[in-house]
Formats: structure tokens, sequence, C-alpha cells
């Protein structure tokens, strides 16, 4: 009887030991993966120097300068703050 304990006594620490292992690789794994995603998050591309420009009533994002007319108003999102922008002229590539 008292191998049996002494073996159930070493399964369990091994089971317990590649638990630990195992939940310690996920955790690794979750924590790259969550910094990548944070690197396309929206806020990170703003800090990296990117601007989002939105039409008037900021309902639509402006993908293509041809969307623009002169004299329109056009917002644009930075990392810290908005600019609203009058079109002078636009100029697109096809």
């Amino acid at each position: 009887m008292a191998a049996i304990r002494g073996r159930l006594q070493t399964a369990d620490g091994r089971l317990l030991s590649v638990a630990v292992r195992s939940r310690d690789r996920a955790d690794a794994r979750f924590r790259i993966l969550a910094g990548r995603l944070e690197n396309l998050s929206p806020l990170a591309v703003l800090a990296r120097g990117y601007a989002v420009c939105w039409n008037d009533d900021h309902s639509m994002v402006i993908r293509d300068a041809s969307r623009v007319e002169p004299g329109s108003v056009v917002h644009v999102t930075l990392q810290k703050g908005e600019i609203a922008c009058q079109a002078v002229k636009s100029k697109w590539t096809p």
C-alpha cells in the first residue's frame, strides 16, 4: 500500500509539473500575440506618425483623394488631437 501511495505521489508531482509548464508556455504565447495585436491597434498606428482623415461629419474615413472636393472640410486625427482642414485641391493617382 505504501508503494502505491508513493507512486501516486510521484505521478501527482509529475502531472502538476507538466501542467505548470504547459500553462507557462501558453502564457508566453499569449503575451507575444497580445503584443502583436497591440501593434495593430489604431492608437499604436497613430503613435507611429500616421493619421486618419475623416469627412466633415466624421461619418466616413477618407481613403481616396478623389473623394475630396476643393473647399471641403477634412478632419485629421493624430496621436494627440485633431486638426480641421479645408481642402485647397486634391491630387490622386488612378
